[in-house]
Order: structure tokens, then C-alpha cells, then sequence
């Protein structure tokens, strides 16, 4: 398991990205806590997972100013194949984020 914070609609997934799928044990994330305002990193992770990126590596669908990434196509097919991302965004709520934790603990 690891925790962070996403900050950036680019340089931050880039990097969330090639972390997962450099772990192949990692198979959830959970995204929770309040998105940034501006940037909206959250919303252009759930984007990322449900359509990819385009030729130009624009996150496809996001409202971000600026959701270009450096991962390629092929990275984004394995992270969308090997993650399954919880919307959890906005939920700060510690105990709250634990019972999902427990829940996802109990199915693997």
C-alpha cells in the first residue's frame, strides 16, 4: 500500500502512472481527499483512466489548464488494465477511508 498526494494534472500522474505499473501488485487506488482547485488532478486521473490520452498526450475529457502527459499510450493501456480506481473525491473522512480500505483487504 501507498499513500500520496496528487497535485498536478501532469507531472504528478506521469509520476503515479509509472509507479503502478512498475508494481504490478498494485491493483486500487482509491482517490479521495479534495481535489485542487484549478488544477483538478483527481478528476484528470479518472479522466486518464476512462479515455487514455490522445496524439498529443492530452488527457482525453479533461477540464485541467494543462493535463499533457509523458507517459506513452502503451504505458496508459497497462496502468487502465492493471488498476482499479475508486472515486472516493472530497471524502476526507479517516474512518470512512479505512472501511474501504478493510472492505478492498477482505476481497484480495
Amino acid at each position: 500500500a501507498i499513500a500520496g498526494r496528487l497535485l498536478s494534472e501532469n507531472k504528478g500522474i506521469d509520476s503515479l502512472v509509472r509507479s503502478v505499473i512498475s508494481n504490478e501488485k498494485i491493483n486500487i487506488i482509491i482517490l479521495c481527499g479534495k481535489d485542487t482547485i484549478g488544477h483538478k488532478p483527481g478528476d484528470s486521473l479518472l479522466c486518464l483512466y476512462k479515455n487514455g490520452i490522445d496524439e498529443n498526450h492530452k488527457i482525453i475529457g479533461s477540464h485541467s489548464p494543462h493535463p499533457i502527459l509523458t507517459v506513452t499510450k502503451k504505458e496508459v493501456s497497462k496502468f487502465q488494465r492493471q488498476v482499479k480506481i475508486i472515486n472516493k473525491i472530497g471524502e476526507t473522512n479517516i474512518s470512512r477511508l479505512e472501511g474501504i480500505v478493510d472492505t478492498f483487504k477482505k476481497i484480495q
